[in-house]
């Protein structure tokens, strides 16, 4: 065990105000136990030379004139609103170090006098808020380096502007790395990555999302450094022949606001007139779609619910008295709320509701304890909790326990025990729900439950989200995941649990299954195994009339709000 120390660091800033994203990931970082904060580093205020207006006019770069003209006037984002940093440090109880640097290209260089100053506080780190690209000895200055955000994924999109270029191409996913830089541009060592949805059918949310959903990451590397300092000595290179983007022409900028426009229109006709509905699957056949990522769809029963209103999805197989059961979510567009229900494998006509609630449930996760008994959590993030309830074999019927979790909306809760340990799995009703996965721990079922570290464990659009029951194969753990990249339940993947204890996480991707090994199905998210049997469910489309009454109804309101927000 590594011996506790307080990590010292200071931050580059062009002043005393910070945009929200920054500003809260610096925030994140002070409530953090062992850290201290040291220095300001800032530009010396340098008198620059005047340009006249008619310079001003001859320079200026008309052929990103419409670009910088919506970003300016049009494109509103809380990401970026100033914030006062003397919020949360007083720069007049810290060294406040005034730097003139040397223009070089594109590049800044610091003087040897600034230098050495700010190597004389021994810092452990420095988080770079702002400045431009900045090379030289100015990057040795602190232990760990200085650390740098880039709202891209460096393995696509080198340059800029965030989020513009993945939407004009159509991209799957958003990247942004926190990396410590070097003197050559992108190519520094990765500390922190995180894989985000893309919103293409808006710019300004997307962007918005994004920026305010990194400012995690500086807290996730000073956990990772305090916890593990050594790994710092041994980061990944950033190696990347992705092109470098620049701001968009005014021809792109145009096309870009077409393609807007186009996928303006689908978004809103496909939440009208395209209803989700899923089917259960049952494969009463020994497969192994774990390994092979394949299943014979003819070895398929369909399984849908009676009311042709509603859908079921997330079936879970448990057995009883020798015979075979499964619990699923049945959703109603009518009541816009869902509760569990269940049939047996040899009846599914016969479907009864099996647990229901004043709130929504779903997820109906079943697992046998190690005593034997059979339980069930399903999800109910909208009771803002995790409840269990027990399986009463005399009467099959499952009655509320108690709740696992407070004051946390979990998603897709999945628990499984493992190594003298309970660990649950889940996403949080949050912004970017598909995103980020949590992981707690607890020593007896009673808990209490606690938060891993490193939450959330992953920040990954392709893998977080759970997609049933952890399963082990060969002595591996896998946990099945969705991959919500393209749409919110796409397909199937399973990630082998390399690392798992209460200090460290880590998981590797084995196989997946598609939705194209499929007739008219167009979604996986959840598949359930036991010793005879597989479920699965099944993602397809169909216009619902009443699911368009709500669904216009809740956008003619959301617009009414818009128009007369006082």
């Amino acid at each position: 065990m590594h011996k506790e120390r307080t990590y010292r660091w200071a931050i580059m800033c062009n002043d005393f105000e910070l945009e929200t994203w920054a500003y809260n990931a610096i925030q994140q970082l002070l409530q953090e136990s062992q850290q201290e904060f040291v220095a300001f580093i800032v530009p010396k205020d340098v008198q620059a030379p005047t340009t006249s207006f008619v310079k001003k006019l001859s320079q200026y770069p008309y052929k990103h004139l419409l670009f910088r003209f919506h970003k300016r006037f049009f494109l509103y984002n809380d990401a970026y609103v100033k914030k006062p940093l003397t919020a949360l440090l007083d720069p007049s109880r810290y060294p406040v170090i005034e730097c003139v640097t040397t223009q070089k290209k594109y590049s800044e260089y610091f003087s040897d006098e600034d230098i050495t100053t700010i190597k004389s506080l021994e810092l452990d780190f420095v988080v770079k808020m702002g400045f431009g690209i900045i090379r030289g000895e100015i990057l040795n200055c602190a232990r760990y380096g200085i650390w740098s955000y880039h709202h891209d994924d460096e393995q696509v999109i080198r340059g800029g502007p965030p989020g513009f270029w993945e939407i004009y191409h159509n991209h799957l996913h958003q990247g942004v790395i926190l990396q410590r830089i070097a003197s050559k541009l992108d190519a520094g060592k990765l500390i922190k990555k995180a894989l985000f949805p893309v919103f293409s059918h808006s710019y300004n949310y997307h962007l918005n999302l994004i920026m305010n959903e990194s400012s995690f990451l500086l807290k996730k590397a000073f956990i990772d450094l305090k916890t593990n300092p050594s790994s710092f000595d041994n980061l990944p290179d950033i190696t990347t022949t992705a092109p470098i983007y620049k701001f968009p022409t005014n021809i792109t900028f145009l096309l870009f606001g077409l393609k807007q426009l186009k996928r303006k229109f689908a978004f809103h006709y496909e939440q009208l007139f395209k209803t989700e509905f899923w089917k259960t699957g049952l494969l009463k056949k020994n497969v192994d779609p774990i390994s092979t990522g394949q299943i014979n769809e003819s070895n398929i029963t369909w399984v849908t619910a009676k009311d042709r209103l509603s859908y079921l999805a997330d079936p879970f197989v448990y057995s009883l008295q020798g015979k075979e059961y499964v619990l699923a979510e049945e959703y109603s567009y009518k009541k816009q709320q869902a509760h569990i229900t269940r049939f047996a494998v040899d009846a599914p006509e016969k479907q009864e509701i099996c647990i229901e609630e004043p709130f929504h449930l779903s997820y109906p996760y079943i697992f046998e304890n190690i005593d034997g008994a059979i339980y069930c959590l399903p999800e109910t993030a909208s009771d803002n909790s995790v409840r269990l309830y027990l399986l009463d074999p005399t009467a099959n019927t499952f009655l509320f326990k108690r709740q696992l979790l407070q004051n946390f909306p979990a998603i897709d809760p999945t628990l499984f025990y493992f190594n003298n340990t309970y660990w649950l799995f889940c996403t949080r009703d949050e912004e970017c729900f598909n995103t980020h996965l949590y992981l707690f721990h607890a020593d007896t079922l009673d808990g209490p439950f606690r938060s891993h570290p490193k939450n959330p464990i992953v920040s990954d659009i392709h893998c977080a989200r759970p997609g049933g029951g952890v399963l082990v194969r060969n002595g591996k753990l896998i946990r099945p995941a969705q991959d919500c990249s393209k749409t919110y339940g796409w397909k199937l993947k399973f990630m082998e649990v390399t690392q798992l204890s209460t200090t460290d996480y880590a998981e590797k991707e084995i196989s997946e299954i598609t939705p194209e090994q499929f007739n008219h199905v167009r979604g996986l998210h959840n598949i359930s195994v036991s010793d005879a049997l597989t479920v699965i469910d099944a993602k397809y489309y169909q216009f619902s009339r009443i699911n368009f009454i709500n669904i216009l109804t809740a956008k003619l309101k959301k617009l009414q709000r818009k128009l007369f927000r006082k």
